[in-house]
């Protein structure tokens, strides 16, 4: 099974759905951000996220599902960010979770999708080489 396959599988196991993606759909709508695009930046318009907002927003999900005991599998870690390569970006974060039995880091990204879409979830080395 790829590595994506068995991160979403344990992801899923929190409510039989993305999480993620749920709470995204549910809170954007309040605080304006229905709309975002994926890979938006910081451009002076409230209803755009950028990554970093993105991964704060990740992270404080998932941090809300630990809370409840509905995160079997993983630990919520801090945000981490990396450098990019290219010229629209310079820096890039995403929100981690740790596989409780393996120690394996996970990114999982929401930036890189649309609001309410299921975020891009990798292992966090794979992440940091932009595989």
């Amino acid at each position: 099974m790829p590595a994506n396959a068995v991160a979403r599988r344990h992801l899923h196991h929190a409510q039989g759905h993305d999480p993620v993606a749920w709470y995204e759909r549910r809170i954007a709508p309040e605080a304006g951000t229905a709309g975002a695009k994926a890979r938006s930046t910081a451009s002076g318009d409230p209803s755009l996220i950028d990554c970093v907002e993105s991964s704060l927003n990740t992270t404080s999900a998932l941090l809300m599902l630990q809370g409840l005991g509905l995160l079997r599998y993983h630990r919520v870690e801090p945000y981490e960010s990396r450098m990019l390569l290219d010229l629209a970006h310079f820096v890039h974060s995403t929100a981690v979770l740790t596989d409780l039995k393996t120690d394996q880091k996970w990114a999982v990204d929401s930036w890189v999708r649309n609001s309410g879409e299921p975020p891009d979830v990798r292992p966090l080395a794979d992440w940091y080489r932009g595989d």
